[in-house]
């Protein structure tokens, strides 16, 4: 038979359950950050026709999968342990969502360092795309304007999360 908890014991539990969150929600902007970093990588590369930032998105892709597989226990664990509710709830769900689309980006990524590798193969020289730069710079932009709007936060898919301070 379990014993009532006391108020005390439910207010450790609410702490420890934030923590967790806090720490879920810390792991998505890391994860974001690799993402970003990791795309930013395989579009130099492919700018510059550079093999070892291609091959650095490579090795560097198994961080991101390993970043996902970690978001989703924190998640599916506080979904079992905590039973959250109402924007707890929405949170996490989010967050695991969030973490696939994180992780399907960096697959971009590694799709693009890919391309960069075949294309040094080819014997003629390819001139620098302007279609590439234009549209890494409009994804930066974007990026820019969020941040100058909420400067203290940061939108990661459809979920706004506070930023390392």
């Amino acid at each position: 038979m379990t014993t009532p908890q006391t108020a005390g014991e439910r207010q450790t539990g609410f702490r420890h359950f934030h923590e967790q969150l806090s720490e879920l929600k810390q792991r998505l902007l890391d994860m974001s950050e690799k993402a970003e970093s990791l795309v930013d990588l395989a579009v130099e590369s492919l700018r510059e026709r550079d093999s070892g930032k291609a091959e650095a998105v490579l090795a560097a892709d198994h961080e991101l999968d390993d970043l996902e597989v970690e978001v989703e226990q924190r998640a599916i664990s506080l979904l079992a342990l905590q039973q959250p509710m109402a924007r707890d709830l929405r949170f996490i769900v989010g967050a695991i969502k969030i973490s696939s689309d994180l992780e399907r980006v960096g697959d971009h990524a590694v799709n693009i360092a890919q391309c960069t590798l075949r294309l040094l193969d080819v014997p003629i020289s390819l001139a620098p795309s302007l279609e590439i730069d234009e549209m890494a710079k409009r994804a930066r932009d974007a990026e820019r304007r969020h941040r100058r709007i909420h400067p203290r936060r940061r939108r990661v898919g459809s979920v706004s999360l506070q930023a390392r301070r």
